[in-house]
């Protein structure tokens, strides 16, 4: 006897696409390879569409037209069939792309120009 489980797929919320080797790309992810009619969209918050996929495990790298997207929350819409049951599958949510952006440092003025300044105030010339 043959036992088949049921067809389960999992969507990240977020995903930070820095280069790290840990969570850069956003896929759906399903228990089982039996995928048919798949077909994968994310979309901006304007409603254009910024990847497309019709293979199920090909990854969006958090880039649009080889330019990284800011960080916003995107739209994505998943449709499905499972190749057992035949049954068709539809789902939408949101992913947050989130990216570093290192806080500029305080800048200081020179310790040499005030020096300057300071020898520059108090010459006798």
């Amino acid at each position: 006897m043959v036992i088949y489980d049921l067809l389960i797929v999992h969507v990240p919320n977020a995903f930070t696409p820095d280069g790290d080797g840990i969570n850069d790309g956003f896929v759906p992810i399903f228990n089982l390879p039996w995928v048919d009619n798949y077909e994968f969209l994310i979309f901006d918050r304007w409603g254009e569409r910024l990847f497309t996929s019709t293979t199920p495990g090909e990854v969006w790298d958090g880039n649009y037209h080889g330019v990284a997207v800011e960080s916003e929350v995107y739209v994505w819409e998943l449709k499905y069939r499972d190749m057992l049951s035949r049954d068709y599958g539809k789902a939408k949510g949101h992913v947050t792309v989130l990216r570093y952006v290192p806080y500029p440092a305080k800048r200081r003025k020179p310790r040499s120009s005030r020096l300057l300044r300071h020898w520059i105030k108090n010459s006798p010339l």
